[in-house]
């Protein structure tokens, strides 16, 4: 972006890999020895098999839409309005967005990438959060408004590498999202938030876990 190219089309494919290969080399040399060959060939791939970069390069070739810039890394930070008029609250966050891309026709695509696997996306509130931020912190820039077009996990675990939040309705998945959100807030400010963790393995990295009512744990 910073040298004039936006979109990775099948005429900068190659480009775009020699200078992630650039940046990734330039990094490496921070690394000790040992990790530098199989970070690299993890990132940029080995005659055997394509890497990271090959992989997301392609998946973005294919995708529609003029892209009009390019923000990564999006800090969030504010007081936004979630909820409808029956069900309105204001609430302060704090957040970065992985990535946003901003097209031509006034949508935006927010992306979260991922090492391994996606979350489940109905039970994950980070995509539709972040997504109606998104939509209010970047009201003005370039003089429009703007509003979700798509958010998805960049997950290098998946078989097909995007999982989008929505199957179908992105709106409804982003008001689904607002009233879980809501639901939590509810539930913190009036005592009831028993530990139960979707996934238990998440117990063994809990700093709180010799003081935890596990007796909770798996109550609905």
């Amino acid at each position: 972006q910073a040298n004039g190219d936006r979109a990775i089309t099948p005429v900068t494919l190659e480009r775009a890999l020699e200078t992630f290969s650039a940046v990734v080399d330039e990094m490496l040399a921070e690394l000790p020895p040992a990790d530098r060959t199989v970070t690299r060939v993890w990132l940029l791939g080995s005659a055997a098999a394509s890497g990271l970069a090959e992989r997301l390069f392609r998946f973005e070739v294919d995708r529609p839409g003029e892209l009009i810039e390019r923000l990564m890394e999006f800090k969030i930070d504010g007081v936004f309005d979630f909820g409808g008029h029956d069900r309105h609250r204001r609430v302060r966050i704090r957040g970065v967005a992985d990535r946003v891309d901003l097209l031509a026709d006034g949508t935006f695509q927010l992306f979260d990438y991922k090492s391994n696997r996606a979350p489940n996306r109905e039970r994950a509130l980070q995509l539709p959060v972040y997504a109606r931020c998104v939509e209010q912190q970047l009201d003005g820039r370039h003089e429009r408004q703007w509003m979700a077009g798509d958010a998805a996990y960049i997950a290098f675990g998946e078989p097909r590498l995007r999982v989008t939040l929505a199957k179908k309705d992105l709106e409804a998945s982003l008001d689904d999202g607002e009233r879980r959100l809501l639901d939590v807030l509810d539930g913190v400010e009036q005592g009831i938030y028993p530990p139960r963790p979707a996934e238990l393995y998440h117990c063994a990295f809990c700093p709180y876990s010799t003081v935890c009512r596990k007796d909770y744990v798996g109550e609905k």
